[in-house]
């Protein structure tokens, strides 16, 4: 089963001639759009709930179940798409949730974030960019990862994955060794945020507790 979070993109949230009036557009944009955001994100878990309970197996038959929702890479930020990008990521905290939730219940849940030449992507400009991706983004190349994590023999629960052009790569959320002092300041901070950023070591936590 795949259950889809129906969040529809809009790219106006940034449209303005100026800074002041992308400003403007962009709060006028999220307080629009806030409620919608909040409740589709609630259909998809209130979905996801419900298929749970409607292919519950008999009592006595441990049968695991999988399930697969479904994102963008726009959750690593999209400028123009704040509200989209805001919901994208908030899949990923329901999705690692979910999974905690259901890992004692053989319940596995995962999250591909496709890449595919739909109908939206004929409106591209026109140009080699567009013909390539036509080309190569056929979207059947993201069925195998979709069917797989649907399958009962799924290997791995709370994952996320990117999908497209027959590429599958998994997408990590990592913590870096980072810098500890007790008696910091603001001073101090600053001049060891170079080895907060440095990129390694980087831990990979899969859960709250793990972080």
């Amino acid at each position: 089963r795949c259950v889809v979070d129906p969040v529809a993109r809009d790219h106006d949230d940034l449209a303005g001639p100026s800074q002041e009036g992308r400003d403007a557009q962009l709060l006028a944009g999220v307080r629009a759009r806030k409620d919608r955001v909040a409740a589709q994100l609630a259909d998809c878990l209130v979905g996801v709930i419900a298929q749970r309970l409607r292919f519950r197996p008999d009592p006595g038959i441990r049968v695991p179940e999988c399930e697969v929702l479904i994102a963008s890479t726009a959750f690593y930020g999209l400028a123009g798409s704040v509200a989209y990008s805001t919901a994208k990521a908030a899949m990923i905290g329901l999705t690692r949730s979910l999974a905690a939730e259901g890992a004692s219940c053989d319940i596995k849940i995962n999250l591909v974030s496709p890449t595919g030449a739909t109908r939206m992507a004929e409106n591209m400009a026109d140009g080699e960019f567009r013909d390539w991706f036509l080309r190569a983004s056929k979207v059947e190349l993201v069925s195998p990862l979709v069917g797989l994590l649907c399958h009962e023999t799924c290997p791995v629960s709370g994952e996320l994955f990117v999908a497209g052009g027959g590429r599958v790569a998994r997408t990590v959320l990592g913590e870096t060794a980072g810098w500890i002092d007790a008696d910091m300041s603001v001073e101090t901070l600053a001049e060891a945020m170079p080895q907060i950023l440095a990129q390694q070591p980087v831990a990979a936590p899969a859960t709250t507790g793990e972080a």
